[in-house]
């Protein structure tokens, strides 16, 4: 506890806001502060929207991935209403 009050001493725009937990009620001000954070992000987004595609492109194309192997039954037109013809 003595670690977190120097580091409030340090940052002099933290401002300390204890609430009850598990009461929904009291996180208006984090409820808020989330609410104003995504509106600026939606808005930064709508002014760069060919930046935020190529870099989310760039990190999705790094993330690794592992493909399933599944077995596709051909389609076939001429089937009844109840034959499998769904991916298994």
């Amino acid at each position: 506890m003595d670690v977190l009050k120097v580091f409030i001493d340090e940052v002099e725009r933290i401002c300390v806001q204890y609430t009850m937990p598990s009461i929904s009620q009291h996180n208006g001000v984090v409820e808020r502060w989330n609410h104003t954070l995504m509106d600026t992000v939606r808005s930064t987004l709508n002014y760069s929207t060919m930046h935020a595609l190529k870099t989310s492109t760039y990190l999705l194309n790094r993330v690794p991935s592992k493909g399933c192997l599944a077995k596709v039954k051909v389609y076939n037109p001429h089937e009844k209403k109840f034959d499998a013809r769904t991916i298994y």
